[in-house]
């Protein structure tokens, strides 16, 4: 007789050669664990804008994530290719123990067979769980990839284009975004659907009632008769981890982050109440120093009809130790205005950011509200030789970059709290000569 171990491999018609077939094909098997229905709710993108989108989504995608998509698909396969070799391993045991005429190996032959059962489901849930996790990630990558153009746009509006166009170029970009993000979630819920959560295994087995004990090795039975089937663990019973926890961005003041789906099935208890916050940071959009709006940098906060605020530049303020420093950028600022026939624009200036969100939330920054009006002054008149100018534009575009520094420190703790690792894309001064 042939020995079982020297021929294990996958027979025609094996959970090897079909799993993956039948789970492209959208294929699997009736006798599947039934799911949990889940109660969703929506993400109301309209309420957000590019940066706090990008800060949603910019963190995704990253590598782990794909090889856990790609574990679920290993483990997939070996649990396909278990399930081929102990069934060819079943089948030689039966010739040998024959199910019946001894009770033992029925008991036991069943026993194979529910684990071979499960193996099989398994091997499709995890199977199906990994081309869902494809999928989800698919959508994410292409989402990100979109929002990051969007974001990269965002930070050069007030570099690029007229005061007259930046709410309308903030608005383009806004829905650009949102509707990125909602393509995703749409992707990404009908992805969601393919994620199995396999069986929990229970392949406890007491030989109690086979004539003549058998002694299993491990009890795993508690003094009250219930057990798991599973012996107990080396490590003893070690606290649940738990998930790092992320500071989401807010909404924009005054809208509702969340939208229900009509369809969604209620969620226990209700859904709370989410309270639209009307005193976070509002919508901006950077002005990097040498603007011939505001010379030495600051913040356009955009227009909001929930909170009625206005269109407002903020200029940042400075310290008084950057004289040169704010030379330089006004020096930069008085050539962009006049290549662009002037630096007046007429829409109104505030002052004191700092207290433009000064609400309850300790979660944002309070910011004293002493802002240094920045005012257009001429250029310094250039006198030398071609080496000296050169000595000068090297000098103004160092002390610009410094500048931009604070800017940039000002402009994120300020205005984008929530993700204080995130800098605005600006330009050192070099191509703005």
């Amino acid at each position: 007789m042939t020995s079982p171990s020297s021929n294990t491999s996958s027979p025609a018609g094996s959970a090897t050669s079909s799993v993956s077939a039948d789970v492209a094909a959208g294929k699997l098997p009736a006798n599947m664990p039934p799911q949990l229905e889940i109660s969703t709710w929506c993400t109301n993108w309209d309420a957000y804008d590019v940066p706090r989108i990008w800060s949603s989504i910019k963190g995704e995608d990253d590598e782990d994530s794909w090889k856990q998509a790609a574990g679920f698909e290993n483990l997939s396969e070996l649990l396909a290719d278990h399930h081929d070799r102990l069934s060819i391993l079943r089948e030689s045991l039966v010739q040998s123990w024959d199910p019946a005429v001894s009770k033992a190996a029925k008991s036991f032959l069943d026993y194979v067979d529910r684990l071979i059962a499960q193996m099989r489901s398994d091997a499709y849930a995890h199977a199906s769980t990994a081309r869902g996790l494809h999928g989800i990630l698919d959508a994410i990558k292409t989402a990100k990839t979109e929002v990051a153009v969007s974001k990269a746009k965002w930070d050069v509006v007030t570099t690029d284009l007229l005061p007259e166009w930046w709410d309308h170029a903030a608005i383009r970009l806004n829905e650009k975004a949102q509707a990125s993000m909602a393509a995703m979630d749409s992707s990404v819920s009908d992805h969601r659907k393919k994620i199995i959560v396999a069986t929990p295994s229970d392949l406890s087995h007491r030989y109690s009632e086979v004539d003549g004990d058998i002694d299993t090795g491990t009890d795993v039975t508690g003094a009250d008769g219930s057990g798991d089937g599973r012996a107990p663990s080396a490590a003893g019973d070690a606290p649940p981890r738990s998930m790092p926890r992320w500071n989401p961005p807010p909404a924009v003041p005054g809208r509702n982050p969340v939208s229900i789906p009509p369809d969604s099935p209620p969620l226990s208890g209700g859904l709370t109440p989410v309270v639209p916050d009307i005193d976070g940071p509002p919508s901006s959009l950077p002005i990097p120093p040498g603007n011939p709006f505001v010379p030495t940098g600051g913040a356009y906060v955009l227009p909001n009809s929930t909170t009625g605020q206005p269109g407002t530049l903020y200029p940042m303020p400075l310290p008084s130790a950057m004289k040169d420093e704010v030379a330089a950028a006004r020096a930069l600022a008085a050539r962009e205005a006049s290549g662009r026939g002037g630096g007046y624009t007429p829409m109104p200036v505030g002052g004191g950011l700092g207290q433009a969100y000064r609400g309850q939330d300790a979660r944002h920054p309070k910011r004293e509200g002493d802002v240094q009006w920045a005012t257009l002054t001429g250029v310094p008149p250039v006198i030398g030789e071609i080496d000296a100018e050169e000595q000068r534009a090297t000098q103004e575009s160092e002390r610009i970059s410094s500048l931009n520094d604070v800017f940039e420190e000002w402009y994120s703790s300020l205005l984008t709290p929530w993700d204080k690792g995130e800098k605005a894309n600006l330009s050192d001064g070099e191509d703005r000569k």
